[in-house]
């Protein structure tokens, strides 16, 4: 784990994310759906976890909207919306790029 490396997160539909297939990519969180669901601290605290790594977080339409919004625009990624949000130290960004 590299303490000083940003997590990056890719968030998307479960329909979009299950199809993303890498051998570097960590999977088996969420999906993380409901409006109890405080996503901005569960992926926060993923982030956290995984630095320097590249993980897989499925979310539904509601909080696919409330990560865009901490990070900018949407972007659209094949067949569906996945953001590759950057959480690190410095807070979050939308990373460039395809996994």
């Amino acid at each position: 784990m590299a303490l000083h490396c940003p997590a990056t997160l890719l968030v998307g539909l479960p329909r979009v994310v299950e199809q993303l297939h890498d051998p570097g990519l960590v999977t088996g969180y969420g999906p993380f759906v409901g409006a109890e669901v405080d996503v901005v601290s569960e992926l926060e605290a993923l982030a956290d976890l995984h630095r320097g790594e590249r993980v897989v977080v499925p979310v539904d339409e509601v909080a696919l909207r409330e990560v865009a919004e901490m990070v900018g625009p949407r972007r659209a990624a094949g067949a569906g919306d996945v953001l590759h949000v950057e959480i690190g130290d410095d807070g979050w960004v939308l990373a460039p790029g395809l996994p």
